[in-house]
């Protein structure tokens, strides 16, 4: 059985932000309008300027061409902080072990140049110490006594549709996973939830629920958003680029 001490699940909205990568698709006027109302700031899944209906249709569409404008998000460093706390516990111990980050590309079909491009990627910003799996599954499909017996640490941007998943097929009532960290984004679902945020504490409900199943970790919706700096060059260049 492999060291579940080891072993970092994510998946590619998690690791790129396909929100920005989307809303970039209606152009740089419009990601400067859902960036100055609020998107690194957000609570919720609803931006400035943008008919959310049409969004909807447009990330549920999301490809590779998508994922192709989308920048990593900040969740990478939490990838590097976990490999290098793996790496500095051999110190400790005489059993060597090798970081492992487990990537799923589900829902994405990606040519193999793309998918390679990714993975040489990820190569090169955890300076080779890190072993990458590749693995294209619903989530919702890997078993959940695998995500207890093999992972320490799980990212997921999507983790609430994931755990309403496990609910309804049953999972985690055969399975709790408390010694296993959950990162997730700090973010209400829908507009119901979001009205209720007026009287009642809604994310410390949230991981006083979800405690009894992980190590809930709600992080701010700008960790799993697209670097500011990055996103300021991008409509520099863009601007650039259009005709005099």
């Amino acid at each position: 059985m492999d060291d579940p001490s080891i072993s970092f699940l994510t998946d590619l909205d998690t690791l790129f932000d396909t929100r920005m990568g989307v809303i970039e698709g209606y152009g740089g006027e419009v990601v400067q309008e859902a960036v100055k109302g609020g998107y690194f700031h957000r609570v919720i899944d609803i931006f400035s300027g943008i008919d959310m209906e049409d969004y909807a249709k447009r990330y549920a569409a999301r490809d590779e061409s998508v994922l192709r404008k989308s920048m990593v998000t900040p969740v990478l460093q939490e990838i590097r902080r976990f490999m290098w706390k793996t790496l500095a516990a051999n110190v400790s111990t005489p059993l060597t072990k090798r970081p492992r980050l487990v990537l799923n590309i589900y829902p994405y079909a990606l040519s193999k140049p793309f998918l390679e491009s990714i993975h040489k990627g990820l190569i090169t910003v955890t300076e080779k110490n890190i072993e990458i799996v590749i693995i294209d599954q619903k989530p919702e499909d890997i078993p959940l006594r695998d995500i207890k017996e093999h992972y320490a640490m799980v990212a997921m941007y999507h983790y609430a549709e994931w755990l309403e998943n496990l609910t309804l097929n049953k999972q985690l009532e055969r399975t709790q996973c408390p010694q296993v960290f959950l990162l997730a984004p700090k973010l209400i679902k829908d507009i119901k939830g979001f009205s209720l945020m007026k009287t009642t504490d809604v994310f410390g409900a949230i991981e006083q629920y979800t405690s009894l199943f992980f190590k809930l970790k709600l992080m701010d919706a700008q960790s799993f958003s697209v670097d500011m700096d990055r996103l300021a060059l991008m409509l520099k260049q863009e601007h650039e680029k259009r005709p005099s």
